[in-house]
């Protein structure tokens, strides 16, 4: 992802996006173009069909080949996501419009 964000578990250290199984900070920095980001997102999924079809990771049982996995499939409701993606996005226009006195803290998957 391009938004730039820190890692509080690495001494805040300047990074891009979202840390999967980790603590990220979304400040200033980062507000505007997260909002913009997660808006745009929102319009695209909103011209796709009421069950949005994803793919996900690719994966195989251990005890055999790797050729023989798949990619998961995963489904979501298109209003609830473009909801939760839009509230994303006032939460960044709120970080933005705060000048630097709030954060958001994601706390990984």
């Amino acid at each position: 992802m391009w938004i730039p964000t820190s890692n509080p578990n690495m001494g805040n250290q300047p990074c891009m996006g979202l840390n999967r199984w980790g603590n990220t900070i979304l400040n200033y920095d980062g507000a505007a173009l997260a909002q913009t980001v997660f808006n745009n997102w929102a319009n695209l999924f909103a011209c796709g069909l009421e069950m949005l079809q994803l793919r996900g990771n690719y994966t195989w049982n251990d005890s055999e080949p790797p050729e023989s996995g798949r990619y998961e499939r995963l489904q979501y409701s298109r209003d609830k996501t473009i909801a939760e993606l839009r509230l994303l996005a006032e939460f960044a226009g709120k970080l933005h419009d705060a000048q630097g006195e709030l954060y958001v803290h994601h706390a990984g998957i």
